[in-house]
């Protein structure tokens, strides 16, 4: 297939689904046809955009058990589509006279004003001797979540393209409570989650009956116990650490396993202690 160095979208009614939960109602598509639609996409190299909204965009106008439902319009670009535009967005919008729902592309969405977390970067470790190169070569392969990455790559096409697939994937922009009201700003999201969580990790206050207890079998020996109530040593702690991938996701104070690692003997000592605070 001929390319084009100009990003490109494919759009409208594509009269096929790419997998079965983009369906619902009748029967099942089958999988070689799954296959020939995923075949077709992939030889155009687009990638789906991701949507809110609806997940179905067509239906047969039906009721109860004869309703049928599919995801047949779409938006689908290519990697420099993607990387002109990182944020675009893909609005399904209600079904009104037709038997398709209008979708609307934004090429980017509403900039969110919420402070953005600390991150600690491996180039601060940098010594001011170093050259930029070093420095900048950091930076990109903590990016690229990638050891193999160089720094001669950083414009290529791989690395953008990974990095805002990457971003795309894992960044949660929009989520539907339990009333099944979406919820696209980063503080209702943060605080829907948390009560979610908060709520599944409280007692329901069942009845509690102790006499079950007897109707289960022993299998940890009071050596057991012990063992599992112990502290964990000075050096298991700082082992579990090291054995951690250095450049990953921070935790929620902004620093990765690598900070750790580096600055271990400083703060080995606090985070031992640390540790020890949760038995």
């Amino acid at each position: 297939m001929q390319t084009t160095a100009y990003p490109w979208i494919l759009l409208g009614d594509m009269n096929f689904i790419l997998r079965n939960r983009e369906k619902s109602g009748g029967n099942p598509h089958s999988q070689n046809m799954l296959n020939n639609a995923n075949d077709f996409v992939n030889a155009l190299r687009v990638h789906d955009i991701s949507f809110f909204g609806n997940l179905f965009t067509w239906t047969n106008r039906r009721h109860d058990a004869e309703l049928i439902q599919e995801r047949l319009d779409r938006f689908l670009g290519d990697e420099t589509w993607f990387n002109f535009f990182p944020d675009c967005h893909v609005y399904h919008l209600a079904t009104i006279s037709s038997d398709h729902g209008p979708i609307v592309l934004t090429s980017s969405k509403q900039l969110n004003s919420a402070k953005k977390p600390n991150k600690f970067n491996k180039c601060c470790l940098r010594d001011s001797s170093c050259n930029d190169i070093n420095v900048e070569d950091d930076y990109w392969k903590q990016r690229a979540k990638d050891d193999l990455f160089k720094f001669d790559n950083r414009y290529t096409s791989y690395c953008h393209s990974r990095d805002n697939f990457r971003m795309k994937k894992t960044n949660i922009e929009f989520i539907k409570d339990n009333t099944g009201v979406w919820l696209t700003g980063g503080h209702g999201i943060a605080v829907n989650l948390k009560n979610h969580f908060s709520s599944i990790s409280r007692t329901s206050n069942p009845t509690h009956n102790a006499r079950l207890f007897y109707c289960v079998n022993a299998c940890v020996t009071n050596a057991d116990n012990l063992c599992l109530m112990r502290l964990p040593s000075k050096d298991k702690i700082k082992d579990v650490v090291f054995s951690m991938k250095p450049w990953t996701s921070p935790g929620p104070d902004g620093f990765p396993p690598g900070f750790y690692q580096n600055m271990w003997d400083i703060i080995g000592e606090d985070t031992v202690k640390m540790v020890h605070c949760f038995f």
